[in-house]
């Protein structure tokens, strides 16, 4: 991948109002996309920061914090999920279908009913088990739009629950 190319379709979108992060990769917008072919471009790109500066005239830079955040939000499934929306201009945020709704209220109201640490653990265990079963199937639902918003926005609700479990947030104490 030429990264002078990157560079420059980079620049190309960067006065637009919001920025795709796939572009600055030089990747298609996509959900599935190569991490590892990710991750090379941008030490690439890094790389390429460090030796232009400081700039020399007429050379194209990266602000290394967009180049940064552009990289962890496509390494991360759910916020590379999130972004993919975005860039498609849907917002998660839309209304949710009531059956999702109803989920996640279930899936709080059981937590609060275990009794054992045990009990808790093997619910977490389920949970992460089912986050991961949707980020596997994310992508057979790029073409649907609608239902990869529903399954995104549900992926979303079981990770922030996750993590105000594992902060005590669910505690009874």
């Amino acid at each position: 991948m030429n990264v002078d190319i990157v560079l420059f379709q980079y620049y190309s979108f960067k006065d637009m109002s919001k920025k795709n992060f796939f572009h600055i990769f030089n990747i298609p917008v996509s959900y599935k996309i190569d991490e590892t072919e990710l991750t090379k471009v941008y030490f690439q790109l890094q790389k390429k920061q460090y030796l232009d500066c400081p700039c020399k005239e007429g050379t194209a830079t990266i602000d290394l914090s967009d180049l940064n955040i552009a990289y962890k939000t496509l390494i991360n499934p759910i916020d590379r999920a999130e972004h993919f929306l975005e860039v498609q201009g849907v917002s998660i945020i839309d209304k949710l279908p009531m059956i999702f709704a109803e989920e996640m209220f279930e899936i709080r109201q059981q937590y609060e009913l275990l009794q054992t640490d045990i009990q808790k653990k093997d619910f977490i265990a389920d949970l992460k088990k089912r986050m991961a079963e949707i980020i596997s199937s994310l992508h057979n639902f790029e073409s649907d739009l609608v239902k990869f918003r529903d399954q995104t926005g549900l992926l979303r609700f079981i990770n922030s629950f996750l993590e105000k479990v594992e902060s005590n947030a669910y505690s009874r104490d």
